[in-house]
């Protein structure tokens, strides 16, 4: 009885692995199934997006190019009003008006130029009587002071030259001589 026993318990145990076996092959395939479909449904949904994303890529070309085209429109019209315009026929009249008054507004630009130097200049003064001298205008309260200018460019002129001061002197004493170096 015993081995009677224990056969019926190894074949118990047999059975048990063996539905164990089964059970877990199941799963294992119910679990890829699950996986498979899982992995269709994301490569739909990127399919979806991807054509989603092409789509408004579509429409934002079009809308650009429809916009470019109303640009080149404006811009080919306004090309031909400047065309048309510009190409209008003058008259001789016409013309003849223009370049009247043209001479015209020039004149009185002439002449506007020419009052402005006159009020500038001063009133008119008599004959014999022309520019007043500078030395004379001076007030005699300076005329005892000798004005060092004449020293200041002479020797900035002589520095710039590199001469000799008897060279540059005798340059600028006799204005006849051309200037040293020359």
């Amino acid at each position: 009885q015993a081995e009677k026993r224990e056969r019926k318990a190894q074949a118990e145990r047999r059975r048990k692995v063996t539905e164990w076996r089964a059970a877990r092959d199941e799963e294992e395939q119910r679990s890829a199934a699950e996986q498979r479909v899982a992995a269709e449904e994301q490569a739909r949904s990127e399919r979806e997006l991807q054509r989603s994303r092409q789509q408004q890529q579509r429409e934002a070309a079009e809308a650009f190019r429809a916009q470019r085209d109303v640009v080149r429109a404006k811009a080919a019209r306004e090309e031909a009003t400047m065309r048309a315009s510009a190409s209008r026929a003058v008259s001789q009249e016409d013309r003849e008006r223009i370049a009247k008054r043209s001479a015209e507004m020039l004149r009185k630009k002439l002449q506007q130029a020419a009052s402005a130097a006159m009020a500038a200049a001063g009133p008119p003064r008599p004959p014999g009587q022309g520019k007043p001298n500078a030395r004379k205008a001076r007030a005699a309260s300076c005329d005892h002071a000798e004005s060092r200018l004449h020293h200041l460019t002479h020797s900035s002129a002589q520095r710039a030259a590199c001469r000799p001061l008897a060279v540059a002197q005798a340059w600028i004493d006799e204005p006849d001589l051309p200037p040293p170096g020359a």
